[in-house]
């Protein structure tokens, strides 16, 4: 049996939930079987499910156990124990892929640092800033992050970890093309500057990079756009559409500008629908690209 789930069985013992002779059959079962812990529970009827969640989300607690291990070694719906655990002890959940996640907060804390406490700012008000952890009762991740935000009262909140290292390497890939961004602020902020339309522009350096990342990810379209905050890029990947880059909405108009221009479109025209190519030589073959915009 795994480590998680020998951890689990111990505590079961310890608690009473189950006979010795129960503890055994399981141990039996799981040798002659190798089945998971949580089915020989479900298959024997020895525990039910909302038991099982109290049993683990105590141990989680008490650090006996990690998300991680829970995640890779049970057999067990990972978000409905992150909900389960929100919910007993109080904690805000946040479904990072159904909310609008505001970057300009993460600016604060470098990707080794989010790395480190395995959290995601995700926003913030006049009082507070709402964080979301991987261990929302890591109390020594949480004091750091704290001291980062130490004008604001920090929010601890929940996420599936998953999602929370899905967005840090999304932050993480947003953080090496820094130097690009601020040459593209650089350029919009010099009003006698030409630099964007010169042919080796920030803008220009951006949306290859863009392309860049799109094909070696075999991506079939590449949408992008803005949302109240950011400016979202998503790639189609074998038909599952997914978030490649996180821009500041400051970078939005001048991208899709460029991209207008490149595919002999009207940059004036925004209240109708568009449509245009251009090619362009990336990784040393030629591509074309099909454009379109919608208002």
């Amino acid at each position: 049996m795994k480590n998680v789930e020998n951890v689990i069985l111990k505590n079961i013992e310890q608690n009473g939930k189950l006979s010795t002779s129960d503890i055994e059959k399981i141990k039996q079962i799981s040798e002659q079987e190798g089945k998971g812990l949580v089915k020989i529970l479900r298959d024997e009827n020895l525990l039910n499910d909302d038991d099982f969640m109290e049993i683990l989300s105590d141990i989680y607690r008490r650090g006996h156990v990690n998300i991680d291990e829970i995640s890779n070694d049970l057999e067990l719906d990972i978000k409905a124990f992150v909900k389960f655990i929100s919910e007993k002890f109080k904690v805000l959940y946040f479904d990072l892929d159904d909310i609008d996640i505001d970057y300009r907060i993460s600016e604060k804390l470098s990707t080794a640092q989010l790395k480190t406490y395995s959290a995601i700012p995700v926003k913030e008000d006049e009082i507070s800033v709402y964080v979301a952890f991987k261990n929302p009762f890591d109390v020594m991740a949480q004091d750091k992050v704290q001291n980062l935000f130490n004008r604001k009262l920090l929010k601890v909140a929940i996420a599936q970890p998953t999602q929370i290292e899905k967005y840090i390497s999304k932050l993480a890939l947003n953080e090496s093309i820094k130097d690009v961004i601020t040459e593209i602020r650089r350029e919009l902020s010099s009003s006698a500057s030409q630099g964007q339309n010169s042919e080796n522009s920030g803008i220009l350096k951006l949306i290859e990079i863009i392309l860049k990342t799109s094909i070696q990810s075999r991506a079939s379209d590449i949408h992008i756009e803005p949302t109240e905050t950011n400016c979202i890029v998503r790639s189609r990947i074998d038909g599952m559409l997914s978030e490649t880059f996180i821009f500041d909405k400051d970078i939005y108009p001048p991208m899709v500008s460029r991209m207008k221009l490149l595919s002999n479109m009207d940059i004036a025209e925004r209240r109708r629908p568009q449509d245009g190519r251009f090619s362009a030589q990336i990784l040393d073959k030629e591509y074309d690209f099909r454009i379109s915009t919608l208002p």
